[in-house]
């Protein structure tokens, strides 16, 4: 009894199974027809895709090939402009050599007045030189001239005046004791115009011009005014003359004062 219902259940499960592998291959059919439609539409996507990707593809070359057309413009910009620097170089250069050409003349020229100004300066102490010595010359024919102030002598440094002697008879006035005054001694000291001054080795004198409009070379220790004045120093700025107690001054051109 046991072996006939377990037989029926054995026999009831294969008949299940066979049920079982009967309706297997129509869903294996379904699963791979689906299977079949999920290809097509993954292909499908596949072929939108690629499409895709051929159109980016496209788009990316025409942007690089625009990017390489601008580099060659940007280039043959670039070539024109490092034409135009350097034309521009070029100018520039020829004004600097220009400039540096004008400034050479200039200074050549600067040059030759420089040298032409240093040859003036040379030449002038033997031009001053020259009118000193005419200056002198002419002092020697004055003193000459006068012959009371100043000595017989040629040289201006000679001894020129000896009391009160000398000079034209008619420039001499009589003094309170009778004796004849010489026109260097007949006003005050500040009264005459004292010329110029000179030096040398031999000693110093003077140009002085009297009231009379004659003029005397004088040196130290010579007379000048009416109070009896000897003139003390001769310097380059004027003379001093001394009266008792007190120096007087007398500058060049007749500033004169009394210390």
């Amino acid at each position: 009894m046991k072996w006939k219902l377990k037989a029926g259940k054995l026999k009831a499960n294969g008949l299940a199974f066979v049920g079982h592998l009967k309706t297997a291959p129509s869903q294996w059919k379904l699963k791979t027809n689906k299977f079949i439609e999920g290809n097509f539409n993954l292909s499908n996507n596949i072929k939108d895709i690629s499409t895709k990707l051929s159109d980016k593809a496209i788009e990316f070359k025409a942007k690089v090939l625009d990017y390489v057309e601008r580099l060659k413009t940007t280039q043959v910009q670039w070539k024109l402009k490092a034409n135009e620097f350097t034309v521009t170089n070029f100018t520039y250069a020829d004004s600097l050599k220009t400039v540096s050409t004008k400034l050479n003349n200039k200074a050549v020229e600067f040059k030759a007045k420089v040298l032409d100004f240093v040859e003036r300066l040379r030449g002038a102490p033997m031009q001053f030189n020259m009118k000193f010595g005419e200056f002198v010359a002419i002092g020697m024919v004055v003193s000459l001239g006068l012959g009371g102030v100043a000595t017989q002598a040629a040289n201006p440094f000679n001894p020129i005046l000896s009391g009160a002697t000398g000079g034209a008879t008619d420039a001499y006035i009589e003094g309170s004791e009778g004796q004849l005054k010489h026109p260097l001694q007949q006003y005050a000291v500040t009264k005459y115009s004292l010329i110029a001054t000179l030096s040398s080795a031999k000693g110093e004198i003077a140009l002085i011009r009297a009231n009379n409009g004659e003029e005397y070379f004088v040196r130290v220790n010579d007379l000048l005014g009416d109070a009896d004045g000897k003139i003390s120093k001769i310097h380059g700025n004027g003379l001093e003359v001394s009266e008792k107690d007190q120096i007087i001054v007398l500058s060049v051109r007749n500033r004169s004062s009394k210390k």
